[in-house]
């Protein structure tokens, strides 16, 4: 079986597997989008290319909440799915070895392929529309001050994104559909769609900056401020949830091994199901310094059409 067992247990051993016998709960001040009364008029967003001059990248801010507690669900893994969540964790082993531009394409994608069929069924129909790279190390990343980064090229390597956000609205992904599939998605919308995410280590154990992930079904809609995110190419749109001490629900897996694979949803066409969405947000972790063992990662981004 794929997913986790109630009764996993890592111990030390010559494969250099870890032990993980307790929940290491994590107390932090996230990042919340804040709200400006002009919000009322005027629709947030950011500009993720060049803007003329004087023209302002982006017409909101950022700023910590109040401490959340963001529980370790190392050993309970199973108790988390999308349907009711909006996430959950899957083992999935890759013969991937780099992850250059051919490998991704041509080896690590199509094995992502048999994942979701194994999650979602043999009948169902999936499409890779984005795939990322990051790295906590900044001497990696390829966003330096000042410069213009292209955001179409998947190998630009970008920094863990530390803002609670959704990366698709309901308006978004139905967008995304059109876009990308074309004269074949008035016919695909009729189907249920999904945009799941799908991320991981690419090669060692996560140790800072993980995924929190917050259980879907604890977002009151009014609580998500749709952003419009402009490229060059493409508008999207996503979801900012404004802070709302004590009702939301966060977790993340602690430790997080290349072979287990993070699916979230970003977007559900299914109104009834629980969680629609997860919104996420990578923590520094407590006692881990910011140079020691950088997060390296890789997130791809696919549509998923079933018949229910």
């Amino acid at each position: 079986m794929s997913l986790l067992r109630d009764d996993t247990a890592w111990s030390h051993g010559s494969a250099g597997t870890e032990t993980t016998n307790h929940a290491k709960n994590e107390t932090v001040q996230l990042n919340y989008i804040e709200w400006q009364d002009k919000f009322a008029t005027e629709k947030p967003y950011e500009v993720l290319s060049e803007v003329p001059a004087g023209f302002p990248q982006t017409n909101f801010s950022c700023s910590p909440a109040a401490s959340e507690t963001i529980h370790d669900i190392r050993g309970r893994e199973q108790l988390f799915n999308l349907q009711d969540h909006g996430f959950q964790i899957w083992v999935h082993h890759h013969t991937v070895e780099s992850f250059d531009k051919a490998s991704v394409e041509h080896k690590y994608l199509p094995s992502l392929d048999s994942l979701l069929k194994e999650v979602f069924g043999a009948r169902a129909e999936t499409y890779f529309f984005d795939w990322r790279i990051r790295s906590s190390d900044r001497s990696k990343s390829s966003v330096k001050p000042g410069a213009v980064v292209d955001l179409n090229d998947p190998l630009v390597c970008l920094l863990p994104v530390q803002t609670v956000h959704v990366d698709q609205s309901p308006v978004g992904g139905v967008n995304r559909v059109r876009y990308h599939m074309g004269e074949r998605a008035d016919a695909l919308l009729k189907k249920r769609c999904r945009i799941v995410n799908l991320w991981r280590p690419m090669y060692r154990t996560i140790r800072n900056f993980p995924l929190a992930m917050c259980d879907g079904g604890t977002i009151p809609k009014e609580k998500l401020l749709a952003v419009d995110h402009v490229r060059k190419s493409y508008i999207g749109e996503s979801m900012y949830p404004l802070p709302s001490p004590g009702v939301y629900k966060w977790y993340y897996l602690n430790r997080q091994r290349k072979e287990e694979v993070l699916l979230f949803k970003t977007y559900d066409s299914d109104v009834s199901a629980r969680a629609r969405c997860c919104p996420h947000t990578s923590f520094q972790q407590s006692g881990v310094g910011l140079d020691k063992s950088p997060r390296e990662t890789i997130e791809v981004r696919a549509l998923i059409f079933t018949d229910r």
